[in-house]
């Protein structure tokens, strides 16, 4: 975000520090989509491995 921000006041125009945001938007939204991902799908496991379980129980 500094690298933007340094982008928008040296090149004095509006569109490196859109850029520049957009980039760090997708780059972080990538990274939080693969981590949260992760945590979803051991969720997923854990409740298919409890309803495995009940229906065996059953």
């Amino acid at each position: 975000m500094a690298l933007a921000i340094y982008n928008r006041f040296f090149y004095d125009s509006p569109f490196p520090y859109a850029f520049m945001v957009l980039l760090t938007t997708i780059f972080f939204g990538f990274v939080m989509n693969l981590d949260f991902g992760r945590y979803q799908l051991s969720l997923l496991t854990s409740v298919l491995s409890t309803l495995k379980g009940n229906v065996v129980e059953n």
